[in-house]
């Protein structure tokens, strides 16, 4: 039993504390900052449209506006804090004051998705996992690299190089927590409905249904408003084969982690990304942008080191963070 253990906890250090450096982690940065101005707009910007005449009452508040006695909305506020997160986000993106940077990006984001809630008297899953790359971003080093922090900073020299396991686990807890969350709800599907989720097509009808007739029925009963969810909906055969899709592609998200190939991986997630457009198609769910947070599940650093071989990359190294210009790489 000790041979075994020990086996068991040398696989989990090596995949928990290997396979990523200081540059990975600086890199999937600025992808992930990127990638969460395009989510940004998409889900607050709705917000920024509010007329600040009348007095907002929130519907429903989220937990915590009712822990701090917010009532209302003011569309003054919204849009102050929206314009500091887009602000926090560029600079998390060139790494200036990152960590700061990265925990205004947290606190305003969380600010408007609890106003958006209360507003619509709703909760919205959407902004959990990127709440949670943030935060392990936020415990780690990810200002070491590809920053301004890291040109800036003194005796940059004598300091000692970032070892690889303070480079790996926080990539690897954000992997984590993304597999269990598609994981989780596929036991929350099997844990409410069993089987039967899977076996009659039912949920999926029942959704399909509610979304398409929301604004009502014409003269011949179709649908007014998506009529290809409708259509779909009639379809019991059709419905079973996808209910039994999402949710193999849910239990099964974990095996994302064990796939060498990025080939496979992208392959894989590919087809997660097809299944979140299709849900934002036909039952208007808005994970739309999640796949912008794959990016996780790869290695940045290469990524990054092929762009600054483009021009645009060459003139941000030499002039912004005060690197040397780099020549076209003819090895890649």
């Amino acid at each position: 039993m000790t041979r075994f253990t020990e086996r068991l906890q040398a696989q989990w250090d090596a995949f928990f504390f290997a396979g990523y450096s200081v540059k990975s982690l600086g890199a999937l940065r600025v992808a992930i900052g990127l990638g969460f101005i395009f989510y940004q707009f998409s889900e607050f910007f709705a917000l920024l449209d509010i007329h600040s005449g009348p007095t907002w009452l929130f519907l429903s508040r989220v937990w915590y506006f009712r822990a701090l006695g917010f009532e209302r909305l003011l569309p003054v506020v919204c849009w102050c804090v929206f314009a500091v997160m887009l602000l926090a986000t560029l600079s998390m993106v060139v790494g200036r004051w990152t960590r700061a940077s990265i925990g205004l990006v947290m606190a305003t984001s969380i600010y408007l998705q609890g106003a958006r809630d209360s507003v619509v008297g709703d909760t919205h899953h959407r902004l959990l996992i990127w709440t949670m790359i943030f935060f392990f971003l936020l415990l780690s080093d990810c200002g070491q690299a590809y920053s301004l922090d890291a040109v800036k900073r003194p005796s940059k020299a004598e300091e000692a190089p970032i070892p690889e396991w303070r480079a790996s686990w926080p990539i690897r807890a954000m992997q984590l927590y993304t597999v269990s969350f598609y994981l989780w709800s596929a036991v929350a599907k099997l844990r409410v409905s069993g089987l039967s989720w899977v076996l009659d097509g039912g949920k999926v009808q029942e959704s399909l249904l509610s979304r398409s007739a929301m604004w009502g029925l014409d003269d011949q009963g179709q649908a007014l408003g998506n009529r290809l969810a409708f259509a779909m909906a009639h379809q019991p055969q059709l419905l079973e084969g996808m209910s039994a899709l999402v949710l193999l592609m849910e239990a099964g998200f974990p095996l994302v982690l064990f796939l060498r190939s990025n080939r496979m991986r992208l392959l894989f997630l590919g087809g997660v990304a097809v299944f979140h457009v299709a849900n934002f198609i036909l039952l208007y769910v808005g994970f739309l942008l999640m796949p912008l947070a794959f990016v996780i599940f790869f290695d940045m650093e290469p990524v990054a080191r092929r762009v600054r071989t483009w021009r645009i990359g060459r003139f941000i190294a030499s002039r912004v963070l005060g690197g040397a210009p780099i020549a076209r790489a003819t090895a890649d």
